[in-house]
């Protein structure tokens, strides 16, 4: 579940860089993207995880060992890392999101915003949290909260997220 949470999160951040004309940021996130991909394939058969994420949980025991499983999340996190650095230090960018859809905090609550949108304006729900399953009853888990409401908010929470799935991951292997 994390390793889709993390591709979901980069997907995202590749569309954000290509709308900025980030030519390279949208390379190398794409390439951080299919690296999750593929080491969902090597843990499930799919890259999707079809027929073995399901809703709450997941069908079976990962097809790749813990030790082999470490040493991807390491190496994703050696060359993501300091990608994320990179893309949030850059003021061009940062300036497309800044002010751009503002979701106000007592708009979000009011039509249940979830997620890193609902985050991003100020909620710190998280479904993690609210209705564990399988191993997060055990897991040190952080939510991540912005009030800004804004797209670099929003942003701003899945950076936080990507290094809380990683560290998770981290946990269960």
């Amino acid at each position: 579940a994390e390793l889709e949470r993390l591709a979901c999160h980069l997907d995202v951040i590749v569309r954000l860089a290509d709308g900025a004309g980030l030519a390279v940021a949208t390379a190398r996130f794409g390439w951080h993207k299919e690296r999750v991909l593929r080491l969902v394939g090597q843990l499930a058969g799919s890259r999707f995880g079809r027929g073995v994420v399901i809703p709450g949980g997941v069908t079976g025991p990962p097809a790749l060992d813990p030790a082999a499983l470490l040493t991807a999340i390491s190496e994703l996190d050696r060359t993501l890392t300091p990608d994320l650095s990179l893309l949030m230090g850059t003021a061009s960018f940062l300036d497309r999101l800044r002010r751009t859809g503002p979701l106000p905090p007592d708009r979000a609550a009011a039509h249940g915003a979830i997620g890193p949108i609902g985050r991003g304006s100020g909620a710190a729900d998280d479904v993690r949290l609210a209705r564990p399953y399988a191993a997060y009853e055990s897991l040190a888990l952080t939510v991540s909260s912005r009030s800004d409401g804004d797209a670099l908010a929003r942003l701003e929470v899945r950076v936080d997220e990507i290094a809380g799935s990683l560290h998770l991951v981290r946990q269960t292997a």
